[in-house]
């Protein structure tokens, strides 16, 4: 790269900006693209919509089209946008959009920045094999082509790109493994809320109603255990509908604003996560900084759950018993949210996140604080 100086020029490649409700790598990207730019950096954010704009410092570059479906007939004019900034690092959270970034790097001789946000991303046929899974009919003929398509671009934009960051140890194997690359893991980012919030009381559910997300679980432990308050915020598509219908001890919010979706977040005893193979979930962070319990049925990054930040639980006997302990006396779980808030304040601040990212990327040296970068 050329001589480190201040105000470096960074672009991030991403479908939706979100500052509010979002999605976790929409999350992370606005975090990061925010303090970077608090941090004098020179910020460009190329995303989904018409115009352009200046928020929190990041210039925000409404150009793209289809932020749904054929993603790639936009690579041509993603290249000539990222040419025309004349970034020196360009990155993208978002699986449809590795092969343009890694193309710009190698063009241009610069940096491409590729974040594996879910472990299942890396494998070569990730979207050919969802669309087998849930389509039908010419439905899925057509999809399988788009998304061979795609999966084809993803894999050479993680070939190609100059830096992998990976969120855990499985994910940083498997790009080991297929790709033959050493990615650097670095830890999310969290930013705390300057609000003081009342007592704590209930468990809540925090997503978008997807298949990964496998709320069923959730619902089904809402009705084993009805003489304890539930809380469920996030998108809910029409075909979950009937599965919340006549829950009495469930309510229902929606999707929210992220302050909110915080609030009741920090006001719950416990926050329940029943996804499969997630990298490691917003949700985890933002229940640690506010002593809320955390309760996992598979999402473990580098096992912290089971190392004392958390309870995992195998089944939905074993979740209604802590829940049920839970209720009885939250405070016998004082120390694992002391221990998860600790964490939190240790690892994932912006003073702590932003130097390790610049030494990865390469702007300046700086000593290791947080989660390992080097091993």
């Amino acid at each position: 790269m050329a001589e480190n100086r201040k105000g470096k020029r960074v672009s991030f490649v991403m479908p939706y900006f979100f500052r509010e409700v979002s999605g976790g790598a929409e999350k992370q990207a606005y975090l990061l693209s925010k303090n970077l730019a608090l941090r004098g950096f020179d910020v460009y954010y190329i995303t989904s919509g018409k115009g352009e704009e200046i928020v929190d410092g990041i210039k925000i570059l409404r150009i793209l089209k289809f932020p749904h479906i054929l993603q790639y007939l936009e690579y041509p004019k993603i290249l000539l946008k990222l040419f025309e900034i004349d970034a020196d690092v360009v990155m993208t959270r978002i699986r449809h959009y590795y092969f343009p970034v890694s193309l710009y790097g190698i063009l241009s001789f610069r940096n491409s920045v590729i974040f594996i946000p879910e472990n299942a991303i890396p494998y070569p046929f990730y979207e050919t094999e969802k669309v087998i899974r849930t389509k039908r009919g010419i439905r899925r003929i057509l999809g399988v082509i788009n998304a061979l398509i795609l999966d084809i671009f993803a894999f050479l934009g993680i070939l190609f790109a100059k830096t992998v960051i990976v969120q855990n140890e499985k994910q940083r194997e498997i790009i080991r493994r297929i790709y033959f690359k050493d990615p650097k893991k670095l830890p999310s980012l969290f930013e705390p809320l300057n609000v003081d919030f009342p007592k704590k009381e209930g468990v809540c559910w925090v997503g978008n109603l997807r298949e990964i997300k496998r709320v069923e679980l959730f619902l089904d432990l809402v009705k084993r255990v009805r003489d304890v308050n539930f809380y469920l915020v996030g998108r809910i598509p029409e075909r979950y509908r009937n599965l919340i219908v006549g829950l009495e001890n469930l309510k229902v919010f929606g999707e929210l604003p992220y302050e909110e979706t915080v609030k009741i977040i920090a006001t719950s005893k416990a926050y329940i996560n029943t996804s499969k193979e997630e990298g490691f979930p917003n949700t985890f962070l933002e229940s640690w900084y506010y002593k809320t319990l955390v309760i996992t049925f598979d999402a473990d990054p580098d096992g912290l759950i089971s190392k004392g930040l958390g309870v995992k639980v195998k089944d939905l006997d074993e979740a209604e018993r802590v829940i049920r302990d839970l209720e009885e006396d939250f405070g016998k779980f004082s120390d694992i949210t002391e221990r998860a808030y600790l964490y939190v304040v240790n690892n994932n601040l912006p003073e702590m996140v932003i130097p390790l990212w610049c030494e990865v990327v390469g702007y300046y040296d700086v000593q290791d604080k947080g989660e390992d970068v080097h091993n």
